[in-house]
């Protein structure tokens, strides 16, 4: 697995998809890309040391060394949008939060810390959490606390066409 990137091209009433490009690759595999909010960074997780880290580097990519974010594991990576800072999941499935500063063209992580929550749903390689678009609130799937939930949990219902499934609902009245 090895990150690619794919320009967007606008013909002034659409927008098309240009030539994919790779964008980094090693023998190692690279997964989970998120851009930072103003696109100038792309965070990842690479197995490239052993267990999965996540790891920033400029955009478009200039070459240099990667900066690692999480120690002891990490992967699914999401950027805050409001604060200097990079949600991303443990390898115990806790949330962690790093806070990072710019300095001209380099990314210097400053301070890794937990999350103090309980540790999230297993979901393997599946991501089991997103940042709402302010940064204010985490949406997580969690494990179950009892046997009753532990039996609703393996039920799921997706509804799509939320929208037109109502207004039909509605209209039948």
């Amino acid at each position: 697995l090895d990150l690619w990137t794919m320009p967007l091209v606008s013909t002034g009433t659409e927008i098309q998809a240009g030539t994919p490009e790779r964008f980094f690759g090693t023998p190692a595999m690279e997964a989970y890309p998120a851009f930072s909010p103003d696109g100038q960074w792309i965070a990842y997780a690479s197995n490239e040391s052993g267990p999965y880290e996540v790891y920033v580097r400029r955009f478009p990519d200039d070459g240099a060394t990667a900066v690692q974010v999480s120690r002891g594991g990490g992967s699914v990576p999401h950027w805050s949008r409001r604060r200097k800072e990079i949600v991303y999941r443990s390898e115990t499935n806790r949330l962690m939060v790093a806070s990072y500063r710019i300095d001209g063209n380099r990314f210097i992580v400053e301070l890794r810390q937990a999350w103090p929550s309980a540790p999230l749903a297993n979901t393997g390689v599946l991501a089991n959490f997103d940042l709402t678009a302010d940064g204010e609130h985490v949406v997580a799937l969690m494990p179950a606390s009892s046997a009753a939930d532990r039996q609703a949990a393996t039920h799921v219902t997706v509804v799509v066409n939320v929208f037109e499934e109502m207004r039909q609902r509605n209209s039948s009245r």
